[in-house]
């Protein structure tokens, strides 16, 4: 049962971050960010500083090997693709798409289901902009998880209102069924109101049949 004092509830630092991070997914839209040239400087930062990526620059200057045996098992995905592989300066291309350095692959997954949208759609936006092998997988995992986030362990439900921005983050402990999200919504519903629309990144909790009667 959510307590009526929920509202109050004191959240460290870490938690506060999290939570933040999720608002700004929700109020984030397709048009171009101001930021653009700032990412792709932090971009070519993060390929500067990968050993495999610099490696696939290399080779996608100067030529694969005969044999895909001959590469690294990190490179090995691209062999299918090499002969469509080319550089612009220090980044490699997949055709329009820009390769992603591994350690970027997290913070570009939530860029591109920063509208939450569903798989298909996700897909379509990193077809115009963004490639790595099994980029499609990493897609449906992220898509497929829910509007819950996990901090030491402890999982919280983000509620946001997407006119006003205005945050409501519910401690759940290890409860995220069908069953005790329908009590969040609903102890949310009669506090804030019933929304005219509700958007959820799609995950199990949410696209229950249990749910959906919910609703």
């Amino acid at each position: 049962m959510v307590e009526d004092g929920i509202f109050n509830t004191e959240m460290d630092t870490s938690v506060k971050i999290a939570a933040l991070h999720a608002v700004k997914s929700v109020q984030a839209s397709d048009a171009i960010d101001e930021q653009e040239d700032l990412f792709m400087e932090d971009l070519r930062m993060a390929a500067s500083k990968d050993a495999s990526y610099e490696e696939l620059l290399h080779h996608v200057k100067s030529g694969f090997p005969n044999d895909r045996y001959n590469l690294p098992s990190t490179l090995r995905p691209y062999w299918k693709i090499r002969n469509e592989l080319y550089n612009d300066g220090d980044l490699v291309l997949y055709g329009p798409r820009v390769v992603v350095p591994a350690s970027l692959h997290r913070s570009i997954l939530a860029r591109l289901h920063d509208s939450h949208s569903g798989v298909e759609a996700t897909k379509r936006r990193a077809q115009q902009t963004v490639f790595w092998p099994g980029i499609n997988a990493d897609i449906r995992n992220i898509v497929r998880s829910s509007d819950f986030f996990s901090v030491a362990g402890k999982h919280f439900l983000v509620y946001v209102d997407r006119l006003s921005g205005w945050p409501v983050v519910i401690p759940c402990g290890s409860n995220v069924t069908s069953a005790s999200s329908i009590r969040f919504f609903r102890f949310m519903f009669h506090d804030l109101g019933v929304p005219v629309r509700l958007r959820t990144d799609g995950g199990p909790q949410f696209s229950s049949r249990e749910f959906a009667t919910f609703l």
